[in-house]
C-alpha cells in the first residue's frame, strides 16, 4: 500500500500536520517510535502564551514581531478545535480561557515588564497592572514579598496528552492509521524524490514525507539533504510536576520570570519548568523537583504543605535560531516541521496550516521557519 503522506513524530505538531491533511482527503499514516505524545508534548503543561512568549521573541518595532502574530492566530484556532475534537471523539482537551498573571518581584523586574508590554504594541491594550488588596483577592496565598502582578486576560491553557489523544482519535475515525512502536530508520529516495521510509517495521512507501520528530529531526534528515536544510536543533530537558489539594484558590495561570504555575480543571497545578542541555537524558532528577518546589513556594508560601503528584521531563527541540523549521527541504516531496521549542502546543495549529498549504500547492515550496508569518 502506498500512503498519500507520511508523518514521522506522534506528538502534537504531527498529529496536527495529520489532521490538516487527511481533512483534505490525504491517506495518511503516521509513525511514532514510542506512543502518541510520549515525547515533549505529553510532558507540556500546555500553556497559550503567545503575549507571554512573543516578549523572548520581541523586535523593537511590533508590526515586525512575526512569532507574536503567529502565536496569536494559532491561538484563534483552540478553542473550535477543542469543540470539534470533543464532538467528534468525546475526549475533552480542557480548552481554559483562564487568563495569566505576570507577578513582578521589584522595580526593576516592573520596569522590564513595562518595556516588554511596549513592545507588544496594541496586543497588550488588554493587560492591566494590579496590586495591594486587588492581587491580594486574584491570588490569593501570593507571597507579600510580591509587589504586584500583570494580568492578561487572553491567555489559554490546555491538557496536551488530551488534546492529543483527542487528535489520534479523530485521525482514526476518517481512515489514518496511526502506528506506535515504529521507528523511521531511513529516507527512502529515488533519485531527488522521496518515495518512501525504511521502518522497524519494514517499508513503508508514500506519496510525501513530513519529519516532525522534535529532537530527533536531524538524525533522519542528514543522510538524505544538504546540511543547510537540516533543522540545527538540540534538545533541552524540561523538568516538570504535579502538585494537588491543598492549594490556593488561583485560576489563572501565574507564569513567573523563573517558574509557572498552570492549575487544571481537576484541581492540580502544574509546575514547570527547567530548561537543561543534557542530551537526550530525560530523566527526571532531585535537583530539578527541588528546584521548581523552591521557586513555586517563593510565590506561593502555602505550596509547602500541597500534596507532591508526581514528576516527568521532556525534551523541547529548540532549534539554533530560536525559530521552528516548517516547509520543503532539498528533497522533493519531503517536509519538515521541527524546532519549536517550547511552543509546540501552541503553535501546532497554525503550523498544520502553513504545511498543508505548501503541500497541496497553496503556498510557495519553501522552508522559511515562518512560511509567509503575515497570513
Amino acid at each position: 500500500m502506498i500512503d498519500d503522506l507520511l508523518v514521522v513524530g506522534g506528538g502534537i505538531i504531527g498529529l496536527s500536520i495529520a489532521d490538516a491533511l487527511v481533512r483534505e482527503g490525504m491517506a495518511v499514516r503516521v509513525l511514532d517510535s514510542d506512543r502518541v505524545a510520549s515525547g515533549a508534548s505529553g510532558a507540556a503543561a500546555g500553556m497559550l502564551a503567545p503575549l507571554a512568549e512573543a516578549l523572548v521573541h520581541s523586535d523593537s518595532d511590533p508590526s515586525l514581531n512575526p512569532f507574536l502574530r503567529l502565536g496569536l492566530e494559532s491561538l484563534s484556532r483552540f478553542e473550535s478545535l477543542a469543540h470539534r475534537l470533543r464532538d467528534e471523539t468525546g475526549i475533552d482537551p480542557e480548552f481554559e480561557r483562564s487568563g495569566l498573571w505576570r507577578p513582578v518581584v521589584d522595580d526593576d523586574a516592573q520596569r522590564e515588564a513595562l518595556a516588554g508590554l511596549a513592545r507588544l504594541g496594541a496586543a497588550g491594550d488588554g493587560i492591566e497592572w494590579c496590586q495591594g488588596e486587588d492581587l491580594q483577592e486574584a491570588l490569593p496565598g501570593l507571597s507579600e514579598a510580591i509587589p504586584g502582578a500583570f494580568h492578561s486576560p487572553l491567555e489559554c491553557h490546555v491538557r496536551p496528552p488530551l488534546l492529543a489523544r483527542g487528535l489520534a482519535a479523530s485521525l482514526r475515525s476518517r481512515g489514518a492509521v496511526i502506528e506506535e512502536g515504529v521507528s523511521a530508520m531511513r529516507v527512502l529516495r529515488e533519485g531527488d524524490r522521496v518515495v518512501g521510509l525504511e521502518t522497524s517495521a519494514g517499508l513503508r512507501r508514500a506519496g510525501r514525507v513530513v519529519v516532525a520528530a522534535g529532537a530527533w529531526t536531524p538524525a533522519l534528515l542528514e543522510p538524505v539533504v544538504a546540511t543547510a536544510e537540516v533543522p540545527a536543533i538540540a534538545p533541552v530537558r524540561g523538568q516538570i510536576l504535579s502538585l494537588s489539594a491543598p492549594l490556593p484558590a488561583v485560576r489563572g495561570i501565574v507564569y513567573a520570570r523563573d517558574v509557572y504555575c498552570v492549575p487544571k480543571r481537576d484541581g492540580s497545578w502544574i509546575v514547570g519548568a527547567t530548561e537543561e542541555r543534557v542530551g537526550f537524558d530525560r530523566r527526571v532528577t532531585a535537583e530539578g523537583v527541588a528546584l521548581l518546589l523552591e521557586r513555586a513556594r517563593a510565590l506561593f508560601p502555602a505550596l509547602e504543605s500541597a500534596s507532591f503528584d508526581r514528576a516527568w521531563a521532556g525534551l523541547r527541540p529548540v532549534e539554533a535560531t530560536g525559530w521552528p523549521r516548517v516547509g520543503a527541504t532539498g528533497l522533493e516531496d519531503l517536509f519538515v516541521a521541527a524546532g519549536h521549542g517550547r511552543n509546540g502546543v501552541l503553535l501546532a495549529p497554525i503550523t498544520a496550516e502553513r504545511l498543508r498549504d505548501v503541500i497541496t500547492g497553496k503556498r510557495p515550496r519553501t522552508s522559511d521557519a515562518l512560511l509567509d508569518s503575515s497570513g
